[in-house]
């Protein structure tokens, strides 16, 4: 919900910007670590960034009909990886 806010604020605003993190937590405590962001970030969108995870909503004037050639020509290349939901200690003992 804030991201669509952030989304939808005037650009020239800071509230448009990029708001998750800082350089500490986004580029010094993990080079501390050791830990290479980028890769952690791809490692984690090639597990769970699937289909069979994700729900759309499509809203507008548009007939039924219109809505679902839309959602097919902007969201039928997102592969269904068979991801499922991490649980317990993959969420760091989280659910």
């Amino acid at each position: 919900q804030s991201q669509l806010l952030r989304s939808a604020a005037n650009p020239a605003h800071p509230l448009n910007h990029f708001m998750t993190g800082n350089s500490e937590t986004l580029r010094d405590g993990p080079a501390r670590e050791g830990v290479d962001v980028r890769a952690a970030l791809l490692r984690f969108h090639q597990q769970y960034y699937s289909a069979n995870l994700m729900r759309l909503v499509l809203v507008g004037r548009e007939t039924p009909e219109e809505l679902l050639r839309m959602a097919h020509r902007h969201f039928a290349r997102v592969a269904d990886r068979g991801a499922s939901v991490p649980q317990d200690e993959a969420l760091g003992g989280g659910v």
